[in-house]
């Protein structure tokens, strides 16, 4: 068959920098003899830069690229102007891929809703069967940048409705964390974690305990807007005089320039495995809107060895956590003695070699594959 997967935020080979969910799906499609097509944004929204909008073909994977404008902010008008102009151009690229070479079943990842939303509805004119992959909480980014905004406007009312539209379009529903499958679905459904990383990032020399190290070198991996119980909790540390390595893209200067804080910014490949090894505990903090979701750096932190430590963690992302290796502390004050006790008996070999069996991207992928093979089947019998 001739998959299509569409994606607005995945990374692609040409980008030069640590690859996801799609590409891993995209070579499992490949090994079991699809063809598979990549419709993807000319904007990288991980580089936050224009990539070259030709068509590429690379190990036998075909990259579309749909002619979208930049944004800088994650948060931010421009953005979602983004995924609207990628919603409005994606059908004239669909249909010439269409021609070319009949398209038998999309995969299209959630968010961005809008750009879904067209793909979904493209597939339907066309009678095709389509998955729709939740990648990430419904109400784009709005409901985290201002929870003011989120209850005094309609906003979340738009979003949602447009969520439901999607959810009804598709044929099967995946997700990366069972708490975004919609509830009582008769639609085949199924859950794929991330775990793409685990298996990609090199062994390094992990230390299986640092007891002989009175501080604590955290590390923060990820992209945040405002951030205020991040904010809380760095500064209930202070007494504890940890450090802090924030890697990835902040727009917080409170959190920038914070007295535990060593601000990286993004780093990849080498580097970012490197910095990750030289630190105790991976942190995840979840915002204000209590929305629990399983980002890709709980998987990079495993990967390293890395025991998590979560504040205000519920439900499935804290079962995960303290099965994989590390603390929950949704009470205050947090216990800073129990977490220097917890280190000291960590062994970072054992949590790494968990988190290899537990998300082997080559069961993830080739589990996906059949489901999406499966989806076909019954869509047409």
């Amino acid at each position: 068959m001739h998959l299509l997967i569409a994606t607005a935020f995945d990374p692609i080979p040409s980008d030069g920098i640590a690859l996801g969910r799609y590409h891993f799906l995209a070579k499992a499609m490949m090994y079991r003899g699809h063809q598979v097509s990549v419709l993807t944004s000319s904007f990288s929204h991980t580089l936050k830069k224009q990539r070259a909008i030709h068509i590429e073909l690379i190990e036998g994977i075909q990259y579309l690229k749909i002619a979208s404008p930049n944004y800088s902010k994650n948060l931010s008008l421009a953005r979602l102007n983004n995924h609207r102009i990628l919603g409005n151009n994606a059908t004239a690229i669909l249909e010439a891929c269409h021609h070319e070479s009949p398209i038998d079943l999309i995969v299209c990842a959630t968010p961005p809703l809008l750009f879904a939303k067209s793909v979904l509805q493209w597939g339907a004119s066309h009678k095709l069967p389509t998955v729709l992959d939740i990648q990430d909480a419904w109400p784009e980014a709005w409901r985290s940048a201002s929870t003011l905004l989120y209850k005094l406007t309609l906003n979340a009312m738009y979003w949602r409705k447009i969520h439901e539209q999607n959810l009804e379009l598709a044929t099967a529903i995946t997700s990366v964390a069972q708490s975004y499958l919609p509830e009582n679905t008769v639609k085949p459904h199924s859950v794929f974690y991330l775990g793409a990383p685990c298996s990609e990032i090199p062994a390094l020399n992990l230390s299986d305990t640092l007891s002989s190290n009175h501080k604590m070198n955290w590390v923060f991996l990820g992209n945040t807007g405002s951030h205020a119980p991040l904010l809380r909790f760095l500064n209930s540390a202070i007494p504890h005089h940890p450090k802090v390595t924030y890697i990835g893209n902040c727009n917080d200067e409170k959190i920038k320039s914070h007295a535990l804080v060593s601000y990286q910014g993004p780093l990849y490949g080498a580097k970012l495995y490197a910095a990750l090894n030289e630190n105790d505990f991976g942190l995840f903090v979840n915002d204000d809107y209590k929305e629990i979701k399983l980002p890709n750096k709980l998987f990079y932190y495993w990967a390293c060895g890395i025991p998590v430590l979560g504040i205000d963690i519920y439900g499935e992302a804290k079962a995960l956590i303290e099965e994989m290796g590390g603390l929950v502390f949704n009470d205050c004050p947090i216990d800073f003695e129990k977490i220097k006790l917890w280190k000291a008996n960590t062994n970072r070999n054992a949590i790494r070699e968990k988190a290899l069996q537990r998300f082997d991207q080559k069961i993830i992928y080739q589990t996906f594959s059949e489901f999406l093979e499966t989806v076909l089947t019954q869509y047409h019998s």
